[in-house]
């Protein structure tokens, strides 16, 4: 199966700003490391968010789609997102 490539949102310079802000906004860095980047993490949110597609829609070019919902979730309970 061949993956098609996904348009993403987030140039090199706006990740710049934004990877600092969201490694000081995770509430702990312990744990089993994740297996997606958190550039991707945020691209899923970002195309989930633009399309208005259910979780399930997420293209696999940006990670499983349950991972990246759990991750979400645990970012929702933790303040990570108030924080950001």
């Amino acid at each position: 199966m061949e993956l098609k490539t996904v348009r993403t949102c987030i140039s090199d310079q706006i990740w710049e700003t934004l990877a600092p802000l969201i490694k000081e906004a995770k509430h702990s860095a312990a744990g089993q490391p994740a297996t997606q980047q958190e550039r991707e993490f945020i691209e899923g949110l970002l195309w989930l968010a633009r399309t208005g597609s259910p979780w399930r829609d997420l293209p696999p070019e940006l990670g499983r789609w349950h991972s990246v919902y759990m991750r979400y979730r645990r970012w929702e309970s933790r303040g990570g997102w108030r924080r950001l």
